[in-house]
């Protein structure tokens, strides 16, 4: 059984279709991004991450979200806080990722300024 349709060698837009061919949408990119976590998988999320941007759906916040998520996981906290900088309108799930991305790096101090 196939847990996604994709390899990892597929070209980002191919990832993001749909099999109807629906243009994808901040559900469909926050989903994709969220099984991004392995060392190929962060490769693929970084190539996501640049179709978002052409996309214009990096400050939708399901997206803006599951990209600081991945960011943080992969302990890139510095992309993790560009996009945390750029995400117009902050949540608890937003604030979690970063806190979070910070505490895992073991910067809890410079993780907890970002408690609302």
């Amino acid at each position: 059984m196939m847990l996604f349709p994709w390899s990892f060698e597929t070209s980002p837009l191919s990832v993001t279709k749909s099999q109807g061919g629906t243009p994808p949408h901040e559900f469909t990119f926050a989903t994709v991004l969220s099984s991004c976590t392995s060392s190929y998988g962060f490769e693929l999320g970084r190539q996501i991450h640049y179709f978002i941007i052409k996309s214009s759906f990096e400050s939708h916040i399901f997206v803006g979200s599951s990209l600081l998520d991945m960011f943080a996981k992969a302990g890139k906290i510095c992309e993790a806080r560009g996009v945390f900088e750029g995400v117009p309108e902050r949540d608890v799930v937003s604030c979690t990722a970063i806190i979070s991305g910070y505490a895992q790096l073991g910067l809890d101090e410079r993780g907890i300024r970002f408690i609302p």
